[in-house]
């Protein structure tokens, strides 16, 4: 899951936080019969998810959490890196070496 309306979590109170993560479960389930456990944060860096986001996430159902980030991401997340269409195979091969471990888009 990704949220239901894709907000940056870090100015949103609480309920819509809350509204957002189990919502965006629950249409999820609605369309493939089994609800993710799964969550990246809209955005992903470090900025945009507190400790608060975290505990709401556990309590919506979620067993991880991914942020962006391996080096900066928020305690108690998973690092994630992407490839897009864009990226060639140096983008890929410096990926894999851990080059990007610190790099955040949207910061």
């Amino acid at each position: 899951s990704h949220s239901r309306s894709h907000p940056n979590f870090r100015d949103l109170p609480e309920s819509l936080r809350i509204a957002e993560l189990v919502e965006s479960r629950q249409e999820i389930e609605r369309h493939l019969g089994r609800a993710p456990d799964l969550f990246g944060i809209p955005y992903g860096s470090s900025r945009d998810w507190d400790a608060e986001c975290g505990r709401l996430a556990l309590s919506a159902g979620y067993s991880a959490v991914f942020a962006q980030s391996e080096n900066k991401r928020p305690e108690g997340t998973i690092g994630r890196s992407f490839v897009t269409r864009y990226d060639r195979l140096h983008h890929f091969r410096a990926l894999l070496q851990g080059r990007f471990d610190a790099w955040e888009e949207w910061v």
